[in-house]
């Protein structure tokens, strides 16, 4: 069975077809906030639905999908060919429609699927999914994709182009890299590039622009910096900027587009405080000023930064009060935010905890290690706001499981992978239900002596793929399932 998603952006009452029929839906959910029940209708992506999705309508009118061509390959790279055809009113669901056809097929590596109008012009083509043989029981494939010396702290993982991609620190060299996969699947990797001789730790990278871009802190000079590629593969790199140069800022920097624009959260080792800093500019080159976001205490680090309801939002850690922290901004921009509120109180004296954050059917969901039980939990707010959070909820059974947890969406299923030091094992668990309410049993992803470190998880075409740090080798791996 192949599965996916109707994604014809304007089309509000999923009919096939952007019209002004598409007006009613928006009308009657005006001013909702985005959730599974109505997503499809927040054309602009911004978690909101209000007069801002006119625009993507209008712009995509009369875009219509009466069926879908189903294609496969021998190879990503190869000629596709159509081998079915799938009627668009087969569509199920009563939510966002979904097709799920049955499918006979050749033992064949590569399918993609493409929507087709009444008059038979083929729309942009999806994303491309591997497909095991047949027979074939899914399992972990792990790849060493950097191995030059001690490589691969701080590692970012993020589809760039269709392919996965990771910025990372070289400790040897002490240098910032980028390294991007020949394929989809991550089971080859072309060379490693160097983007900053003068640092790169903590790196966060994110497609801005269309480009791969990477923010990170450059501890020799203690500066936060942000860095652009020229081409959307990453082939070639502009010249870093420097976002802000205060003092000794930059730890924790995590990487998003506000409102268009390139923006960072960091930490400021001077003053121990959160700090968040947003370009004036789609494409990075000139930076604004600092904005100080928490200054109560030793608070901002582990700091993540995600766009929540169309506003910035952090959640960090808060050493003073032993809590994890969620704070939000009053604007699009990120100029001026509100007063944090504690997501966990965690009654414990440890240096710091792990965080990691994710938007769950348009509310924030944090996953972090517990410091004080040594538990791996997570906790979801009831709204976009922040304002009030569920009683955090244990993941893995185990003891001593929880370090470094990356969260992500899978197969639009809340996903995270961490680090078991009870058990020597880089795991991976997946929700039952997409309000991350439940949860299914942790997996082993791969047993390492000298522990997994600066976990990152992404979706990689519908599959779950790890970027980490074997410390007891020193190499970069990637994993992903299939």
């Amino acid at each position: 069975t192949l599965t996916w998603s109707y994604r014809n952006t304007g089309d509000y009452n999923q009919d096939g077809i952007v019209n002004i029929s598409d007006i009613t839906p928006l009308a009657v959910h005006f001013n909702e906030s985005a959730d599974e029940t109505n997503e499809w209708i927040d054309g602009n992506g911004d978690s909101i639905i209000n007069i801002q999705d006119i625009t993507p309508l209008a712009a995509n009118f009369m875009t219509e999908c009466a069926r879908y061509a189903i294609e496969q390959s021998e190879t990503e790279d190869g000629v596709f060919s159509e081998v079915g055809t799938v009627d668009f009113a087969s569509s199920t669901g009563s939510k966002r429609k979904v097709f799920s056809p049955m499918l006979t097929l050749t033992p064949l590596r590569w399918l993609r699927v493409v929507p087709v109008d009444s008059s038979n012009a083929f729309g942009p083509a999806s994303n491309i999914v591997w497909v095991p043989e047949p027979g074939q029981p899914p399992t972990w494939h792990i790849v060493v994709v950097d191995s030059a010396g001690s490589v691969g702290q701080y590692p970012s993982l993020e589809v760039v182009n269709g392919k996965p991609a990771i910025s990372y620190w070289d400790s040897a060299n002490d240098s910032l890299k980028y390294v991007r996969a020949t394929v989809a699947d991550g089971s080859e990797w072309e060379i490693p590039i160097v983007l900053d001789t003068g640092g790169g730790r903590f790196t966060s990278l994110e497609v801005v622009a269309d480009n791969p871009a990477v923010g990170y802190y450059d501890k020799t000079n203690g500066d936060l910096k942000f860095v652009r590629a020229l081409d959307s593969n990453g082939s070639s790199w502009g010249t870093p900027a420097i976002a802000d140069a205060r003092g000794t800022v930059g730890e924790y920097a995590s990487l998003a587009v506000v409102n268009q624009n390139p923006a960072i959260s960091y930490y400021d080792l001077d003053g121990f405080d959160l700090r968040f800093v947003r370009a004036t500019d789609s494409l990075g080159n000139d930076w604004g000023p600092s904005v100080l976001v928490d200054s109560e205490g030793l608070v901002g680090g582990w700091s993540c930064l995600s766009v929540v309801g169309g506003t910035p939002a952090i959640a960090y850690w808060d050493r003073t009060d032993a809590a994890v922290n969620f704070v939000r901004a009053g604007d699009e921009n990120g100029d001026t935010w509100c007063a944090p509120t504690a997501v966990a109180i965690l009654n414990s004296s440890s240096v710091y905890t792990t965080i990691s954050l994710e938007v769950v059917h348009s509310a924030p969901t944090v996953v972090f290690w517990d410091t004080a039980t040594n538990a791996l939990r997570v906790a979801r707010s009831s709204s976009p706001s922040g304002e009030s959070w569920s009683e955090p909820i244990q993941l893995d059974p185990d003891g001593g499981a929880g370090l470094y947890p990356s969260l992500a969406i899978i197969d639009r299923l809340p996903s995270v992978a961490y680090w078991s030091e009870a058990n020597s094992e880089l795991r991976f668990v997946q929700a039952l239900v997409t309000d991350a309410s439940s949860w299914g049993p942790p997996q082993a992803v791969e047993c390492l002596q000298g522990g997994a470190m600066f976990i990152s998880l992404k979706e990689v075409g519908d599959h779950p793929a790890i970027a980490y740090y074997d410390s007891a080798n020193g190499d970069l791996k990637f994993a992903i399932y299939y």
